[in-house]
């Protein structure tokens, strides 16, 4: 029926026929939405423990996603070999687009002319291109953080009352799809942190949480203001927030955030217990940022105890066309050029590395140096298994000496490896006695190592094969 609908939709014509199917649209999709009769994809929760994600059937989720916050500036077609992209360099979530925001230039219209700038009067034929990118997410098993508004776009909600009811419109619309993940807002905070603009976005949170019927996974995307970068300053204790977003920014080796670690490791140890991620670092060729410095990012934050990290391109966040696009940040490409970037390709190699690990039990592990991790940009960042059955730690240098509590594997002999985040290669170091301190020197070549130190009894794969792991 819903797919008959669609279709029923998508032909009408004529001016009686699109009136009536607007008011038909408005009463019947608010409900059901143009959902695929059966979904790919797994509803996503949080783990028992607070600090990860998980899929329906128990298997443990690694988010690794990408950002787009303007894909509906793609045609379908175009989208289709995006998504296509994407899902071969194994991300997982794509972040965007955002739905509702001021039609103040051509940057908010869609790739077949609309705009969606009132949300008291939200417009189909907008909506229609949305389910298009949903359902063909679902198809390629990608999920999708659909972000319902810019942060200085607060003001258009009306009312934190009307806000309410946007929420619990959309929330229903998409509660089938279940590859839907929802983001209030993307850099919640403009103004400051008055009641009248997080009134707002709480209503919206809780409108989304009742619409979905607490069916889909729940956050609000960070701000990019010194000292609240993270979505937990202000909505940490929110109930409808299900995770952190943090932005740790584009302000390079010296500003604000470039320590994300620090930001992670400030989620982390709060209460209630959260998942959390960094999910705007540095957009590769944004501000002469190479792979190099966007992996940096990527592991620093994950290793530090992330659920998961959300990479950028600088062509692919805004689907950069050129031809008279808006060049925000000045990207150097186009998005179907910008998506081959050096650095996206590595995403894939740091999901195969959480993978091949058991995952659910994985914490912050900087007890398993002996050697003080230090800072910007040669920081040691270590993450370890609860339970000891693993530790890896990042090193961003070559030929750098450190030294690791090797007692803290579990069992009696410790297997070492050398994971090269660039290609995904690892290579046997040796094995060791699980009894103190032991240094290692990474390899004199490359840019950046991951040693990983196994309880040689577990018997795992070679780093970065197998999983995912529980």
């Amino acid at each position: 029926m819903v797919d008959l609908f669609c279709r029923a939709r998508e032909a009408a014509s004529g001016h009686r026929a699109q009136k009536f199917l607007q008011v038909f649209v408005m009463l019947i999709i608010a409900a059901i939405g143009c959902s695929k009769a059966e979904a790919v994809t797994q509803r996503l929760t949080v783990t028992a423990n607070g600090r990860h994600l998980m899929k329906e059937d128990g298997k443990p989720f690694f988010w690794m996603g990408d950002t787009n916050w303007r894909l509906y500036k793609l045609t379908e077609e175009q989208v289709t070999t995006y998504l296509q992209n994407r899902k071969a360099k194994k991300f997982n979530v794509i972040q965007g687009p955002v739905l509702v925001q001021n039609g103040w230039n051509s940057e908010t219209t869609n790739a077949y002319g609309e705009v969606n700038d009132d949300p008291s009067n939200p417009n189909q034929a907008w909506f229609q291109h949305i389910d298009f990118i949903v359902n063909k997410a679902d198809e390629l098993g990608l999920y999708v953080a659909l972000t319902v508004s810019w942060g200085d776009n607060w003001d258009i909600f009306g009312t934190p009352t009307q806000a309410r009811n946007v929420g619990i419109w959309l929330g229903e619309r998409y509660k089938n799809n279940t590859n839907v993940i929802w983001n209030v807002a993307g850099e919640y905070i403009i103004a400051g942190t008055g009641p009248n603009i997080t009134n707002v976005w709480n209503e919206l949170g809780e409108g989304l949480e009742q619409g979905s019927e607490g069916q889909n996974l729940i956050t609000i995307h960070g701000s990019y203001q010194a000292g609240r970068q993270s979505s937990s300053v202000v909505f940490h204790d929110a109930d409808w927030l299900d995770f952190n977003m943090i932005q740790s920014s584009q302000g390079g080796n010296s500003g604000s955030g470039a320590d994300n670690w620090n930001l992670v490791t400030t989620d982390y140890d709060k209460s209630p217990v959260k998942p959390t991620m960094d999910t705007e670092a540095t957009y590769e060729d944004l501000g002469g940022w190479d792979a190099f410095g966007v992996r940096r990012r990527a592991y620093w934050s994950v290793f530090a105890g992330a659920a998961g990290h959300t990479y950028g391109g600088n062509g692919v966040w805004q689907s950069y066309r050129g031809d008279g696009d808006d060049t925000a940040w000045w990207p150097s490409d186009t998005w179907d050029v910008a998506m081959d970037y050096e650095a996206a390709f590595d995403m894939k190699y740091l999901r195969r590395l959480m993978e091949s690990r058991p995952m659910r039990k994985r914490i912050a592990g900087m007890d398993v140096l002996l050697t003080p991790g230090g800072s910007v940009p040669n920081r040691l960042q270590a993450t370890r298994d609860s339970q000891g059955r693993y530790a890896m730690i990042y090193v961003p240098q070559t030929n750098r000496t450190f030294a690791v509590d090797t007692s803290k594997i579990a069992g009696t002999t410790v297997k070492a490896w050398w994971f090269n985040p660039t290609n995904g290669q690892a290579t046997l170091v040796g094995q060791f006695p699980a009894s103190g301190p032991r240094e290692f020197t990474t390899p004199n070549s490359g840019e950046d190592w991951v040693l990983v130190l196994d309880n040689k009894a577990k018997k795992y794969p070679a780093p970065g094969k197998g999983g995912p792991l529980p």
